[in-house]
């Protein structure tokens, strides 16, 4: 296994501050800012600070799991394949809205959007190649599901945490 990539001369590299780096930085004072507001606001203790944290990473966790495994058992052609194939001689618009129904179907059990991404994006993309879709359908199809499903599934927390609010306030 070649290592010299981990070997550093230089010990004070200067790295420079990307969009990227800036976007993770947002997305964790972000995630700081709403256990702060949940402790003042809602009172919330030590277990509920924890599940902020722990429910994030478990959503993470899972999904570059799946990925892992696809990877490593070299079965996301596999899928890939199965997935086009029924769909190839349909219409664009039958085969979009399949992609959606898919969609749907696994946002119940990943509810997490980045996750859901990292798990289907690069099964349904190549699958939009092999049908003749333009990439973008299924960028759109799983978008859409995301925006659609979230409103029904009970497996998303912001629902149950907004239908908790209507219950307790009326």
């Amino acid at each position: 296994m070649d290592t010299s990539h981990l070997i550093s001369n230089d010990n004070q590299q200067d790295m420079p501050f990307t969009l990227r780096h800036k976007l993770i930085l947002g997305v964790f004072v972000t995630s700081i800012g709403f256990i702060v507001y949940g402790t003042i606001n809602w009172k919330w203790g030590i277990p509920q600070m924890s599940a902020t944290y722990i429910i994030g990473a478990m959503a993470v966790g899972l999904a570059r799991t799946i990925q892992v495994v696809m990877d490593q058992g070299h079965i996301a052609d596999t899928i890939v394949y199965g997935i086009s194939y029924p769909l190839k001689g349909l219409p664009a618009y039958v085969t979009s809205v399949a992609m959606m129904i898919v969609q749907m179907i696994i946002n119940f059990f990943i509810p997490s959007v980045s996750g859901q991404a990292m798990v289907t994006l690069p099964i349904m993309v190549p699958a939009a190649d092999i049908i003749g879709l333009n990439r973008q359908i299924a960028i759109l199809a799983y978008q859409f599901n995301d925006g659609l499903s979230n409103v029904c599934y009970p497996t998303v927390g912001g629902l149950i945490a907004f239908l908790k609010y209507i219950l307790v306030n009326g």
